[in-house]
């Protein structure tokens, strides 16, 4: 039995949400999600990213008004803010004036529910303006509020301009059984950050050709055949226990069982895929007496 192995929070991702995802759909998911016990979800301001302005801020309006029809059921946000499209690009704005507007904003949307405000995306190598950055960021957390980073093309410069932060922030990094660069990047500044794990299973990956899911399909995701034979080779030869039944139990249970791992966020499309997840997760707390 693994003895690093500890519980790790779910987080249920909304990007697919008013893309791919309609709304009844999303929300019956949420409200799954919650039923049984699970509290964390993660938004965007620019969520969907489906290259349809008008939808810009559909997912977290979608969010803000579940959280008002269900007062008796406290969630906890983690919302990534900065972006100022939703067709795919890395177009931002993280200036002070800025990131205080798209607060409020937020706030407004989601009451009390906030729980970790994330920059997304900074392409930046200017000191001073990730200080200012920073400097919002530090007063955010002040206030109670978790704060964290994802898609942080220098991340050095986060530790430079707020060093008291270094072990406090929340990481989010795509990551799954063949790849852990992303997080590699980050781990040698931030090694005591809390990492949450994204693109677990490679967008939907299916083994069968005859097989899409609806990631890969919205995404135009190609996994090349060499790749699906390494994940084909260490389905045969795993020794995670449980033994994984499918593919998606391989890549759920490799990143649970990855000590570098602290949350995982999983974005189901429907109800049988998230019942699916949480009974797998459920079978490895069984199996490596996390409970009883």
């Amino acid at each position: 039995m693994n003895n690093f192995l500890f519980q790790k929070d779910l987080i249920l991702g909304t990007a697919l949400w008013g893309w791919g995802i309609d709304k009844s759909k999303a929300l019956m998911i949420l409200d799954n999600f919650v039923e049984k016990g699970y509290r964390k979800v993660d938004v965007a301001t620019n969520y969907p990213i489906n290259n349809n302005y008008s939808s810009y801020g559909q997912t977290l309006n979608w969010l803000g008004e579940w959280i008002r029809n269900n007062s008796a059921h406290p969630i906890e946000v983690i919302c990534k803010v900065g972006s100022l499209s939703n067709t795919k690009t890395n177009k931002c704005n993280l200036s002070k004036s800025f990131l205080l507007t798209s607060k409020a904003l937020i706030n407004e949307k989601l009451k009390d529910s906030l729980y970790c405000l994330m920059i997304h995306w900074d392409n930046r190598s200017n000191l001073d303006e990730i200080k200012e950055t920073s400097n919002f960021l530090m007063n955010t957390f002040n206030e109670g509020i978790k704060v964290g980073l994802s898609g942080i093309k220098n991340p050095k410069l986060y530790y430079e301009a707020a060093p008291s932060l270094r072990d406090k922030w929340h990481i989010q990094i795509k990551e799954n059984l063949i790849n852990n660069e992303n997080r590699k990047k980050y781990s040698t500044i931030f090694p005591k950050a809390k990492y949450q794990a994204y693109g677990i299973n490679m967008g939907g990956l299916k083994i069968d050709k005859n097989e899409k899911a609806i990631s890969t399909y919205l995404r135009n995701i190609n996994i090349e055949n060499s790749t699906k034979e390494i994940i084909l080779n260490k389905m045969k030869n795993s020794i995670l226990k449980p033994e994984p039944k499918s593919i998606f139990d391989l890549f759920i249970s490799s990143v649970y069982q990855n000590k570098n791992i602290s949350e995982i966020i999983i974005a189901p499309s429907n109800l049988k895929q998230l019942n699916s997840s949480l009974y797998f997760i459920n079978e490895i707390k069984m199996a490596h007496k996390l409970i009883k």
